[in-house]
């Protein structure tokens, strides 16, 4: 599927140096906009972080994407075909729901942060839970310390806001942060994608091509 997704990022980047060409010599306003807050454990060095909103490229994406995708979704149903090992219809390939599940959101920000040495995951566990509850009400609809070597949470704000997420990889010392602002339909977007993996026969922890 590399070669979908290559595709897909070129036009999508291409896109986005159009439009911000034309805003930028539109707007007169200058300054750097605060993101939304997303906190991590004293002594974490970022590695990457991006943010994008409604205002910038992520308004672009959602423009865009739905065209994008029905451009080329001949290619991504011959490359989920080859990894399944069996056709895959284009026909089928309706990304209608999932652009309909994320409309909503209207900020997205990422981290990537190397954590010392001695950060052990009991602590980044307490670092990440207070540091969720200094930016607001959340609640914790999901937690695990056998996805990886260290442990992924999930909050949920509780007027439906948004979610952050963290990823703590304790061999590698790197912790995956993630803050989604705005409505993400999880429902639709769970029916979407179960539809669409039991259309073609393949289970949440299988192998595609088992």
């Amino acid at each position: 599927m590399s070669r979908v997704s290559g595709l897909l990022v070129v036009l999508i980047v291409l896109g986005a140096q159009v439009c911000a060409l034309g805003a930028s010599v539109q707007s007169g306003e200058t300054g750097v906009m605060p993101p939304p807050a997303l906190n991590i454990p004293y002594g974490a060095q970022v590695a990457t972080e991006v943010n994008i909103s409604d205002n910038d490229l992520l308004g672009i994406i959602k423009q865009t994407l739905p065209t994008v995708l029905q451009t080329i979704t001949p290619l991504i149903a011959q490359g989920a075909g080859a990894e399944l090992g069996k056709p895959v219809d284009e026909k089928t390939l309706d990304f209608t729901p999932l652009f309909e599940s994320i409309s909503g959101v209207t900020n997205l920000r990422v981290i990537v942060a190397k954590l010392p040495k001695t950060a052990t995951t009991a602590q980044m566990m307490k670092d990440v839970e207070a540091g969720v509850a200094k930016i607001g009400k959340f609640n914790k609809v999901l937690a695990d310390s056998e996805f990886v070597p260290g442990f992924g949470v999930l909050y949920a704000q509780s007027d439906n806001g948004g979610y952050i997420g963290y990823v703590y990889d304790a061999n590698r010392k790197m912790l995956y942060a993630a803050r989604v602002v705005g409505n993400v339909d999880v429902p639709k977007l769970m029916t979407w994608a179960t539809g669409l993996l039991t259309k073609y026969g393949i289970s949440a922890t299988q192998n595609p091509k088992e």
